[in-house]
């Protein structure tokens, strides 16, 4: 998948410390008694994402199910909640999660807010739509900058951008020998009424 997206792969396990991209990473659960249990999480970038992998089959005994059956969709549902309870144990919570059919689809969950949703949530991406430049640039983003996916960070700019586009038609406007007044009660018209200039 790493040479697919062209990022760079992962470290071996352990070689450094924290481990903060691995595949099968240390997942430490305390538990009310006091024990604390040791679980793995498939493949996990800090800050980036976390991928719960199972393995889907076109036969009950093979895989972790027959695909398309009940037990298949039960068994799914089963990884989105593994998945998810992971993160909790983790310093911080990945903006993105997966599961995955490797071979075969990921699902994908967005988790800026701190809440990633129920397992409804999920968008589906088959495996060949990778081919698809959106797809693919989504993905590549999720290994690189996920930021730029952070729909708050996305609103900002374009607030940003919107006021410099309203800032040049109103120097424009004042350039066109517009009385001020008037260009200030145009802006404020389109400004409030939610119409686009």
């Amino acid at each position: 998948m790493c040479e697919t997206l062209r990022v760079q792969p992962p470290p071996p396990k352990n070689s450094i410390p924290g481990d903060r991209y691995c595949f099968e990473k240390d997942v430490k659960i305390p538990h009310p008694s006091g024990k604390v249990t040791t679980c793995f999480a498939d493949f996990y970038k800090a800050d980036h994402f976390l991928i719960e992998a199972k393995q889907g089959g076109t036969q009950s005994n093979k895989g972790t199910a027959k695909r398309g059956t009940k037990r298949y969709k039960k068994e799914m549902k089963k990884a989105f909640v593994q998945a998810s309870s992971y993160t909790r144990d983790l310093d911080r919570q990945p903006p993105f999660l997966f599961t995955c059919d490797i071979g075969l689809h990921f699902d994908l969950w967005f988790g800026f807010s701190g809440d990633y949703g129920g397992y409804g949530a999920r968008r589906t991406i088959p495996l060949n739509q990778l081919r698809d430049p959106e797809i693919f640039d989504l993905f590549v983003d999720i290994f690189t900058d996920p930021q730029k996916r952070n729909p708050e960070k996305i609103s900002a700019r374009v607030t940003r951008e919107v006021a410099a586009d309203l800032a040049k038609l109103a120097k424009s406007l004042e350039e066109q020998a517009q009385e001020p007044h008037q260009v200030a009660g145009f802006l404020m018209r389109s400004r409030t009424s939610g119409g686009s200039i």
